[in-house]
Parts: structure tokens; sequence; C-alpha cells
């Protein structure tokens, strides 16, 4: 869980306080004004909720988090009559490589191969300046980085 916090420094008169999540566009994620009290849009409603109610102050917490929650959120004070007012946090998932090892050997020669899948990209490296390295890495489509790498070393190297 994380909490995201919003603060506003000199008086004004606030209206309403929004949330956004800063995609592509922004959607909204909740608002909290005196006249209608907070709320959660339906999107995110099992996944965020208020925890300091205020029009100076605000603060919602997000349950959870997953490589999707990867964003800028945006805390806006509608103030009246200066208009908006607005702060970006913005909060990174990390994904923590775990690598796994293999190797083979036969006919006069070792390879090894590692693989792992992390955010950011894990950096696989071999401690020796022998034998042919190979690497490739893909991008996956949840944000996270695959990366295979072979070293290949023969008997005579």
């Amino acid at each position: 869980n994380v909490t995201f916090s919003c603060a506003l420094t000199t008086p004004k008169e606030v209206l309403q306080v929004t949330w956004q999540k800063k995609m592509q566009t922004h959607e909204n994620v909740g608002t909290y004004s005196k006249k209608y009290g907070a709320m959660i849009t339906e999107n995110f409603k099992d996944h965020f909720s208020f925890t300091e109610l205020g029009l100076w102050n605000s603060s919602i917490t997000l349950h959870g988090a997953t490589l999707q929650d990867d964003a800028c959120y945006i805390c806006l004070f509608n103030t009246y009559p200066e208009g908006s007012v607005m702060n970006e946090i913005c909060f990174h998932v990390y994904v923590c490589a775990e690598p796994k090892l293999e190797y083979k050997t036969g006919s006069k020669q070792l390879i090894a191969t590692c693989f792992a899948t992390g955010k950011p990209t894990p950096h696989i490296s071999w401690n020796t300046n022998k034998g042919r390295v190979w690497k490739n890495e893909t991008k996956t489509s949840n944000g996270t980085a695959n990366v295979l790498s072979k070293l290949v070393l023969n008997e005579t190297d």
C-alpha cells in the first residue's frame, strides 16, 4: 500500500479536491468536496480510498500496488475564483529480478544460460573475458523486460 498526500500552502477558497491518474488522458480517481463528500470513481473503487479528507490537505491510499499503477498522479485543488492549483506525484513500481542459471557440458564445451525478468531491465554480465556471449532482451506488455544471456566456452578458450 502507498499513500499520496497533497497540501495547499497558500490560503484560498477551495471548492473541491480531485485526484487523477495521468495516462494518455487524465482519468479521475476520486474527488472530495464539502457539498458531496468523498467519492472514488468506479474504475478505482476497489483499489483506492481517501485517508485524509480536507480542502487544503488531501491523501489517498493505493491498496495492493501492481505494475499497472506505475504512473503519475495529479492532485487538483479547484479554487474560486483563481481556478485549479495542481501537484504531480510520480509513482514507480519495480520488479526485482530473480535470475535463473542453467548450464550444460559436453563435447569440450560449456554453455551457461542466465534468464531474468524484472523492471527496470535486468543487467546480466559474466565474470570472464573468455568465450562468446550472446544476449537477447524483450519488453513485455506489463512493463517488465526479459533478458536471456548465454556464455559459450570451448576447451580451447
